[in-house]
């Protein structure tokens, strides 16, 4: 209350004390000075309990404004300010009036000031002035009504489930008066989706003398909305002091409507899922699948989906290991993991199939698992055909250039390392030429198919080949000891190509062959190695009998 208002009726009250409470003249004075300086002020009485009542007719309103609908200031105002008014309420019937700034439930941005003054002597009830920052009447929300009406009533009915009696509880929950709802059928209020079930819950209880049955029903609100409840009834028909059947009825909607948006959310989920390209599996620390969507259960093709181990028991014995170790570090750790396992379907042979494995955590705590499955099978045989292209020869199947000069650079450097030696083996074919001018590119193609298919016969365990040029072919081998073992792969070779490839019109052998030897700890690029290589296959060419010749 502002100052200059309190000097006019009084000293203000300071505290509880009956020393400090307001005279009788001084709060009426109060009263006539908060109708003449508020004109606009929500004017309400409210009773000695604090719950509103209406305006006595004696209290000389002019323009202000009226509030209706609602049972204390409490339903008025932000949920946080709800002890100010208690305490404010307090401190008028302590001292006579009071005052408090809160915040509006209709306008939390905004201001309200309330007053209470004690009026009984003039008015028989205390007053309450609602005076908002721009004048307007203030208004409520069914928001503050829901947070602060009863949740418990108890109901007296007949062997019928005609009402007898209700509490006062009663019409703050469902907005009947007690006169509106004596002698009416219980029924006549249950949602018609509901009487099926509460009809068999009291016909089962009427069976049962002093017996109790539970059931959750919807019932209509007198402003035709609707509200679940928990009813409990119990039997006291034969009961002589009672008589009746005496009902229980707990207001559970807020808990309803907390299920009834978790349905909604996992409804919404498991479309959302279903429309997804990817399989989607929840699992439990027990390793209990919780939810699969329908592409999981196409891709994994599994009978037996209750459970972890059922739901992925497709993938291949090989891959299973890998996935158990991912799943072990997401149930047990909480570590992401991602990987690539085989799946044999029953229609489509072998899948190819990425799973990424994420947790599920409240708070800290790890609660479970997520799987996302995705049919990559497509994608990795296009994977692969690239990767070939990138690495092999597509007529010899011989590693390309940039492979092969790629595979002889790491088996030098491993030389380096495990002091051994290496040896690249040059393969040039005579009269090649010829034959693709005499007789065709498609014999040329053949007689290169040929070659390649010698040399790999020919050539060591472990030893790799690969096509660097038109005719051009060269042998890398790892672990040579020595320039005659090298020289020895050179004639390996040779042989093999003299006892399978006939040689060309006019030429003695099939090709020429060149050898370079690295010892160990030798320094050398690729380049030129295969370099001391050609330099020599040109000495076998021009010997032309198809020996090896040691660059």
């Amino acid at each position: 209350m502002s100052t200059d208002l309190w000097a006019e009726t009084g000293p203000a009250p300071s505290g509880s004390a009956a020393a400090d409470r307001l005279p009788a003249e001084a709060r009426g004075t109060l009263v006539d000075r908060l109708l003449e300086r508020h004109p606009n002020a929500t004017v309400t009485a409210v009773a000695e309990t604090g719950r509103m009542q209406p305006v006595p007719d004696a209290v000389p309103l002019t323009t202000h404004h009226l509030i209706s609908g609602h049972d204390t200031a409490l339903e008025l105002v932000e949920p946080q300010d709800i002890v100010t008014v208690i305490d404010a309420w307090k401190r008028a019937t302590d001292a006579g009036a009071s005052v408090c700034h809160v915040r509006p439930l209709t306008d939390p941005g905004g201001r309200l000031t309330m007053y209470y003054v004690d009026a009984r002597e003039r008015f028989g009830t205390f007053l309450g002035f609602f005076v908002t920052e721009d004048g307007a009447p203030l208004t409520g929300g069914r928001g503050a009504q829901d947070e602060l009406r009863p949740r418990f009533t108890v109901t007296r009915k007949t062997g019928l489930a005609e009402f007898l009696d209700v509490d006062d509880a009663f019409p703050a929950l469902l907005g009947y008066e007690r006169g509106e709802i004596l002698g009416r059928r219980n029924l006549d209020l249950v949602h018609p989706d509901d009487q099926a079930r509460a009809i068999a819950n009291w016909v089962d209880l009427l069976g049962d003398t002093g017996g109790t049955r539970r059931v959750r029903l919807r019932h209509r609100h007198a402003d035709g909305h609707w509200v679940w409840f928990e009813v409990t009834n119990h039997n006291w028909l034969e009961d002589p002091t009672e008589g009746c059947v005496v009902g229980e009825m707990i207001d559970i909607s807020d808990e309803m409507a907390a299920q009834e948006s978790l349905r909604a959310s996992q409804q919404l989920l498991a479309r959302l899922t279903d429309a997804l390209p990817v399989g989607v599996v929840q699992v439990d620390l027990d390793r209990q699948v919780v939810y699969a969507n329908r592409r999981a259960g196409q891709i994994l093709a599994s009978r037996e989906t209750s459970t972890l181990a059922g739901m992925f028991s497709a993938v291949t014995t090989d891959d299973l290991p890998a996935l158990d170790e991912a799943w072990a570090a997401v149930l047990e750790s909480g570590a992401d993991a991602e990987l690539e396992v085989a799946v044999r379907h029953p229609r489509r042979n072998l899948l190819r199939c990425r799973v990424t494995l994420r947790p599920l955590s409240s708070g800290d705590d790890t609660t479970g698992a997520i799987a996302c499955i995705d049919d990559i099978t497509e994608p990795a045989r296009l994977r692969a055909q690239l990767e070939f292209r990138a690495t092999y020869d597509a007529l010899t199947g011989c590693l390309n250039r940039a492979s092969l000069l790629a595979e002889l650079e790491r088996a030098l450097a491993d030389a380096r390392v495990e002091g051994t030696g290496t040896a690249a083996v040059f393969v040039d074919l005579d009269g090649f030429k010829a034959v693709n001018d005499t007789r065709g590119h498609t014999a040329g193609d053949r007689l290169l198919q040929q070659i390649a298919t010698q040399l790999g016969t020919a050539a060591r365990r472990g030893d790799v080949v690969g096509r660097v040029g038109g005719d051009e072919f060269i042998v890398v081998g790892r672990g040579v000891g020595s320039a005659e073992q090298a020289h020895a792969i050179g004639l390996r070779l040779a042989e093999g190509l003299a006892a399978n490839v006939p040689p060309q019109p006019g030429h003695a052998a099939a090709a020429s062959i060149g050898v370079a030897w690295v010892p160990a700890g030798t320094d050398e690029s690729a380049d030129q190695v295969i370099a001391r290589a050609d330099h020599a296959m040109y000495a076998s060419k021009r010997a032309g009998d198809g020996r090896p010749v040691l660059g």
